[in-house]
């Protein structure tokens, strides 16, 4: 279809039969180098889950993985150790000038870090090793020799100033790129003869002319019909394999290894859509049998460009530092980027997606959103903390991250005048227990947040997104929000310092009456051996006035309807009932009120975290009585402050009172 259309408006720009080369060459790319997909029904493969899979996760030395890169280990990862079979790291570092050192073992370390460790390559090794193609050389040419003898390959001793030369002409003419095969019909014996003088020379294939269909597991039948219009014009895509300096391409090197390494399944991008002709094609030269291909969709972003490796988005670094993303958590991010699955819930770990995993991939373009990967973390989270028992490693890592966060946060001093004796990542974990609302919901997106970042290129469509509120719900999905180690301690940091400051700054909002010293002192009297979560409930409760009857519903009153009750403001209801002098049932809702937030000032100094009672036996016994006691003493010294000053305003009313009375 978009071939047709750019066909027809190449021609509306004809005028008198000529047509500019620039169009001309749009037009013959698309229409020969671009495959015509055909309906997904036809030709999708489908794997036995109960055969073992050789996959084959094959990067180049050329810089760090980026995300797209993990995915695409990932899923070969997957398959394997779905059907029990092995993943092998191959090394493709054939084009030396751009290997990046150090390159190598970044990749290793990133991989092991996500846990995807594989079975066979560097390291490890196995049955077919190198796993470096630079040291796989001798291979390569061995099998160079078999494809000239069967003259499916041939020398071409073509300098590269007459390619140069050859290219520009055809380029002024119009004409489609290409190679005219020249030196194709030189004899074999003189070939090797130039060869054997120590003529340079490259081993182009000799590309075949007839339509090809890949079966694909992705794409279904994919045909790449011949190129005729290129052949008539006497050129074709004749792809070298063995390089001047003796080195082999990527392709050629590429499909030798997959057929002696026995890679069963090959799972990549659909950039490589456009090579997969020329693997096929090297594979029936051979007379092998070629690998499954599935050609998983390309990654764009929110204007549906393709992702930039400039794109911070890409970066795995940037899931590290400054924000910590839990590895279970972006592997579960990764994978939903392209996998299509039955199951009900996204939340998967690798365990769980190992077991659940099936070759299945949608077929559009794929866009990255940061805003799923926002609510996975805290589903992550959530899980692990409700399921600790269960997920130990998990939630372990969780009370590392914020037991690290804790000691760089807060001072030594700090930390041992609330642990004492007590270790800290024994004290964290309960504490985190206790507070898992901490991870339930997305920070705000501030007004500092901008979009794009400078390292995103600049598009049109950027255009569109202006002011500031469009700015921050596009941010929701550019940026990470989720709440982090450091988040939680901001929360709690009442559990790692000394409380003086905040009780300081919130004594003038706390009702100091002597009932809620009288709570204080008797929960001081609670032993250790009942300082449980159940017994202190028990006893701040039965510290409260016995709740009253509530009064009967009159006779004439008739039930709101739930519609009515949506539109009122329920908390101004309540408020006003509760203020009511003649209502007891409000008096003692206040008056409990009253006396837990008292208790919260006094513990915690702060109105949010985890419930008094989980909050008491996360502080302990002797920092609890220690907190309530300090408590007391501020609140009778406040509160005789302030009866002392109500006090002497009462004297000087009655002074001026029978001064009034004197002088009349």
């Amino acid at each position: 279809m978009r071939t047709s259309l750019l066909s027809s408006r190449v021609s509306s720009l004809r005028y008198n039969g000529w047509i500019c080369r620039s169009c001309a060459r749009r037009r013959r790319l698309f229409a020969t180098s671009r495959p015509a997909f055909a309906s997904k029904k036809k030709g999708v493969q489908t794997v036995d889950l109960t055969v073992p899979a050789r996959t084959r996760f094959a990067p180049s030395p050329t810089g760090d993985l980026h995300l797209g890169s993990l995915r695409t280990a990932l899923y070969n990862f997957l398959l394997a150790r779905r059907t029990g079979g092995q993943f092998i790291l191959r090394i493709e570092d054939t084009d030396q000038n751009r290997t990046i050192e150090g390159s190598l073992d970044k990749i290793q370390k990133d991989l092991t870090y996500y846990g995807l460790n594989w079975d066979e390559g560097p390291g490890v090794g196995g049955p077919y090793s190198p796993y470096v193609q630079s040291s796989r050389t001798d291979i390569y040419r061995q099998f160079t020799t078999e494809l000239l003898s069967s003259q499916h390959a041939y020398r071409c001793f073509c300098s590269t100033q007459r390619l140069q030369d050859a290219a520009v002409h055809r380029h002024k003419m119009g004409l489609p790129p290409g190679y005219d095969r020249t030196c194709f019909s030189i004899e074999p014996e003189e070939s090797d003869e130039r060869a054997h003088r120590g003529e340079k020379y490259v081993v182009r294939f000799k590309a075949p002319t007839e339509n090809l269909i890949v079966p694909d597991l992705v794409m279904g039948n994919v045909h790449y019909p011949a190129d005729q219009k290129k052949a008539a014009t006497g050129v074709f895509d004749d792809q070298i394999l063995i390089k001047r300096d003796g080195r082999p391409t990527y392709h050629f090197a590429n499909v030798v290894d997959d057929h002696l390494m026995k890679i069963t399944h090959v799972i990549r991008g659909s950039e490589w859509l456009p090579s997969t002709p020329l693997h096929i094609s090297l594979h029936n030269a051979f007379g092998w049998t070629p690998p499954v291909f599935g050609h998983v969709s390309l990654l764009v972003d929110e204007f549906s460009d393709k992702l930039s490796k400039r794109d911070q988005r890409t970066n795995l670094d940037y899931y590290k530092r400054p924000v910590k993303v839990d590895t279970d958590v972006l592997l579960n991010f990764v994978a939903l980027l392209g996998w299509s699955h039955r199951e009900k819930s996204d939340v998967m770990d690798l365990k769980e997606m190992i077991e659940k995993f099936t070759p299945k991939f949608t077929r559009g373009n794929t866009m990255v959103t940061l805003s799923k990967l926002n609510y996975l973390q805290i589903a992550h989270t959530q899980r692990a903390i409700q399921e600790s028992d269960s997920r130990p490693k998990e939630f372990q890592r969780l009370v590392d991250d914020i037991s690290q966060a804790a000691t760089e946060q807060f001072t030594e001093t700090q930390l041992s005048l609330i642990l004492g004796h007590r270790n800290l990542k024994d004290y964290v974990a309960p504490l985190v227990r206790a507070d898992v609302k901490a991870f339930s919901k997305l920070k705000e997106a501030g007004e500092n947040i901008e979009y794009p970042p400078q390292s995103f290129r600049f598009h049109e469509n950027h255009l569109k997104w202006r002011g500031k509120g469009r700015k921050i719900a596009l941010a929701e999905h550019a940026t990470l929000r989720f709440p982090t180690a450091e988040d939680f301690l901001t929360r709690n940091k009442s559990f790692f310092q000394p409380l003086e400051g905040l009780k300081a700054k919130l004594r003038e909002e706390i009702q100091t009456v002597e009932s809620n010293e009288t709570v204080a002192l008797a929960m001081c009297l609670i032993p250790d051996t009942h300082w449980t979560k159940e017994n202190l409930h028990d006893n701040i409760e039965a510290s409260l006035p016995p709740r009253p009857l509530e009064p009967p519903k009159s006779e004439h009153q008739q039930p709101l309807d739930p519609q009515d009750l949506k539109k009122q403001a329920l908390a101004e209801i309540v408020n006003q009932i509760e203020s009511d002098p003649n209502d007891d049932l409000g008096a003692w809702k206040a008056a409990r009120r009253r006396i837990y937030s008292w208790l919260r000032w006094a513990l915690l100094g702060s109105q949010e975290g985890p419930s008094l009672p989980d909050a008491m036996v996360v502080l302990g016994r002797e920092v609890s009585i220690r907190r309530l006691r300090e408590a007391v003493e501020v609140s009778r010294r406040v509160r005789g402050e302030r009866e002392g000053i109500l006090g002497r305003e009462k004297a000087n009313v009655e002074v001026v009172n029978d001064g009034d009375e004197g002088s009349g």
